[in-house]
């Protein structure tokens, strides 16, 4: 669902999409809105479908964890968290559009719900995620021969992987209830 809605998004004309995208002046200026809709614009098809093939993997990995409506849910209050502290505490990003923030947050939310779930693993997946993302943000990305299109809007994935990681903690884990023997 969420992947048809980036498509269907994606394909509306450029002069709507300017209307959505995260533009710091454009927020300022009281366009709130954008701190929620720049993460489902994309320019690139091949941005859009990166961004879908991690949706995914995430849904393939943690499924499990939330359900259709949670998920939403999980998904709204991960893509939220990340855009304003991109806002609030990234003043260098003045444009962004993209899912990655959201992703990266979603990420490091299952991470944590399959660590409480006693999947130890997944110590190791929150370890790279987070190592990742600190890196680049406070080190600065290692260049892949990217261009100037390609940019990463690393503040964005730190402030993701931060959310999920709230997120995850302050959820209430279901308990198991072991029946006493008959």
């Amino acid at each position: 669902m969420v992947a048809v809605l980036l498509l269907l998004l994606f394909w509306l004309p450029d002069s709507w999409k300017l209307h959505f995208v995260f533009v710091r002046s454009d927020i300022e200026a009281g366009e709130w809105w954008r701190i929620i809709t720049g993460q489902w614009m994309h320019w690139r098809f091949s941005h859009l479908a990166f961004n879908i093939a991690g949706i995914a993997m995430i849904w393939f990995l943690f499924a499990e964890h939330a359900p259709t409506r949670r998920y939403l849910l999980l998904l709204a209050v991960t893509t939220i968290g990340c855009m304003l502290g991109t806002y609030l505490f990234a003043d260098s990003i003045t444009q962004y559009v993209g899912f990655s923030g959201a992703l990266y947050g979603m990420f490091a939310w299952g991470a944590v719900r399959d660590i409480r779930a006693k999947r130890y693993l997944a110590w190791l997946l929150l370890a790279i995620i987070l190592g990742k993302v600190s890196f680049d943000y406070f080190v600065g990305p290692m260049s892949l021969g990217s261009t100037n299109a390609d940019v990463l809007a690393t503040p964005t994935h730190f402030f993701g992987v931060l959310s999920g990681i709230a997120l995850a903690l302050i959820q209430r884990t279901p308990s198991v209830h072991k029946h006493p023997a008959s």
